[in-house]
């Protein structure tokens, strides 16, 4: 089974590393103009339009707002009971009373009708929770705010860059608290941030936060020590860099859950809502504990229950209020984690599979890996950059991409499979069979799903005559030629074009006809002075009888990547490059021209070029692993393919060296 996978975990990176050692450095490590800094940029980078006071935690950040606003005791504060305890905490805190109201079923927030129904002469304010980073009806709740003459203050703990019609969460409320907690959209290791809607409230929250004092012995308020550091605050500024792209692919990830989970409730958005998901969070009516027991103990797939037990039934408040909403959220509601992913070997192929991983749904690429410890192509972005396969696994990967030199294959395989996470390898599967063979039973016993990365199986071209041949449309299929020819890549080190390039021509040929390999003869050459083969011409036979020709070369000025298959009806040609698919039909019109007539062959009949949907053959590839790991049905090329495709490439090699015919 693969390393257990949490519903939520911090991504810190070297930027943030070397930012903290820097402030080590200068030597000023409390509140200084690093913390300065992050609380002018934070209020930019958002667009809240209003002054920031970075604090040492959210709930000091809530506390300190409230008092600023002038809040309590002998006040009451609506606030949800959904939530967790901290909102209504902060409020009790204050000396005042939080007065507990229900919330909408769709977005889990405060619900107006509730929160109006809920005030009292002794009402102050209203804070609704943007919970989950789901924005509240604040439209709703600022009529009720304003017909009761009321404060509105904004928990935007897990809310992030969330808006609702085009203003940003923090802007609506006499203040506004952001959470810096390692598992928020962002952090800052551990922190705050309040935003304030006035000079005064912010005044005050920069006395409160420091012992009273805005010059040094001349205290004006009792206040607490909920400094920020600058070390804290250094963290929080390069996260500020990253958190908008963390937030496209959370949003990305949420629209794949939503259109692929089946039997729970998916979160619905508000109009004019902007979601940043710190949590995906479904409702599952029956047996939800079940639900997430079975997610962990088949899957090894966290999650998490925010929140079971109602603050209005907590020890320090129980309430007696009727919240049918509240109390349902708690039963049904489960929040799901991603997929987390891991990269090993970030060269040519590396960068790209990197590329897609980043931005694939409902995948979550937590740390890369080269032994070499570098990153040539700057595939980490901000993710750890480890350089051995036991560090990347101690990621808790759920799967890891393998595209390390061949010769490695075998060791990292062998690794991953001990450590239960699920993999995809890049081709070939291994340096000869019995690599391959070692690998394949090692993922059949542990029972993970194990891939091989020959991607021309999802070029459309190929997708489309392979779809069209099962329909029958070109008759019996007589004869598969493929022509793989093109200068020489610099990056390959340790196979020959057999198993560098051959081996593409090997499976998709099976895979296209859905039959092995019987037979191959080969011939090589060796041209560039290097000790493997870089030139091969295959003549091979299929189950079925179909003959097979293949052309490999990494001798062409030009580069041609063409498969054509030639049947009863007439011919596909797949042009890799291009992913085009041209169909070259026998003709159909009489011939009365005596001499040609007597000849029983064919002729030349109508051309046609489909029009075929384009889409990136790597995404598809990895879109199919993706499901195949959450157990949907996918078209992978299996472990098993793999080793079949090895040793129908040692057997050409071996041809090449006695000049004889090998049989498989």
């Amino acid at each position: 089974m693969n390393d257990f996978i949490p519903p939520a975990k911090p991504l810190i990176g070297e930027e943030e590393r070397a930012a903290v050692d820097a402030v080590l450095r200068s030597g000023m490590l409390a509140q200084g103009p690093v913390v300065k800094a992050f609380e002018e940029e934070f209020s930019e980078h958002f667009g809240l339009g209003r002054a920031c006071v970075a604090v040492n935690s959210g709930t000091s950040g809530q506390h300190l707002g409230l008092l600023s606003s002038g809040i309590g005791a002998g006040m009451e504060v609506i606030v949800p009971s959904f939530t967790f305890a901290a909102t209504a905490n902060s409020v009790a805190l204050t000396g005042a009373t939080p007065i507990f109201a229900d919330i909408d079923p769709d977005s889990f927030c405060l619900d107006p009708a509730s929160v109006a129904a809920s005030v009292t002469e002794r009402t102050a304010g209203i804070m609704p929770v943007h919970l989950y980073g789901h924005p509240a009806d604040m439209t709703g709740l600022q009529k009720v705010a304003d017909e009761h003459g009321l404060k509105i203050f904004e928990d935007a703990a897990q809310a992030h860059g969330a808006s609702l019609h085009g203003t940003p969460v923090g802007a609506f409320g006499t203040f506004a608290m952001f959470s810096l907690y390692p598992t928020k959209n962002m952090t800052s290791g551990e922190g705050g941030m309040v935003s304030c809607a006035d000079d005064e409230v912010e005044r005050l929250m920069r006395l409160y936060r420091n012992q009273g004092m805005e010059k040094q012995y001349h205290n004006e308020v009792v206040g607490f020590n909920n400094r920020m550091t600058d070390i804290h605050a250094a963290i929080g500024r390069e996260q500020l860099k990253k958190v908008d792209g963390w937030t496209a692919k959370r949003q990305e990830n949420a629209a794949f859950l939503s259109a692929n989970l089946e039997g729970v409730v998916v979160p619905p958005v508000a109009d004019g809502a902007v979601h940043v998901y710190h949590q995906y969070t479904v409702r599952i009516s029956s047996d939800r504990d079940g639900f997430a027991a079975a997610l962990k103990s088949e899957y090894n797939v966290g999650s998490g229950m925010f929140y079971p037990v109602p603050n209005h039934r907590l020890k320090p408040f129980q309430a007696d209020v009727e919240l049918p909403e509240t109390e349902r959220a708690a039963r049904e509601c489960l929040s799901m984690a991603n997929l987390r992913a891991g990269l090993i070997g970030l060269g040519m192929m590396g960068r790209h599979h990197g590329r897609v991983l980043a931005g694939l749904d409902g995948v979550e690429l937590v740390a890369v890996a080269d032994a070499s410890g570098q990153d040539p192509h700057g595939v980490a972005k901000g993710r750890p950059l480890l350089s051995t396969i036991e560090e990347l696994i101690a990621q808790r990967l759920d799967y890891c991409m393998v595209a390390v030199p061949t010769i490695y294959h075998e060791d990292v395989a062998l690794a991953l499979a001990a450590a239960g996470v699920h993999a995809m390898i890049e081709k070939p599967l291994a340096q000869d069979t019995p690599a391959a063979e070692k690998i394949a039973a090692a993922f059949e016993d542990a029972g993970l799903v194990g891939a091989v990365g020959h991607i021309e199986r999802y070029n459309p071209a190929l997708q489309q005559a392979r779809s069209r041949l099962e329909a029958g449309e070109l008759g019996d299929v007589y004869q598969i030629v493929t022509r793989r020819q093109g200068p020489f890549p610099a990056r390959i080190a340790d196979v020959g074009v057999v198993k560098d390039l051959a081996t593409h021509d090997i499976d998709l040929t099976s895979w296209v006809r859905q039959q092995p390999f019987t037979s191959v003869a080969a011939r090589t050459a060796y041209r560039s002075g290097r000790e493997f083969e870089d030139l091969v011409s295959i003549t091979g036979s299929l189950a079925d009888g179909t003959v097979t020709s293949h052309l490999v070369n990494w001798l062409s000025p030009f580069k041609e990547r063409v498969t054509v298959i030639t049947g009863e009806k007439g011919a596909f040609v797949a042009d890799t490059l291009t992913a085009d698919l041209t169909f070259h039909a026998n003709g159909s019109v009489e011939t009365t021209w005596g001499d040609i007539a007597r000849f029983r062959g064919v002729s030349e009949g109508d051309v046609i070029r489909y029009a075929i949907p384009k889409r990136e053959p790597l995404l598809v590839e990895h879109e199919n692993f993706r499901d195949a790991v959450l157990g949907k049905d996918a078209d992978i090329v299996t472990l098993s393919q793999g080793l079949a495709t090895v040793r129908v490439a040692e057997a050409v090699i071996e041809s090449a060296r006695t000049g004889q015919t090998q049989n498989l």
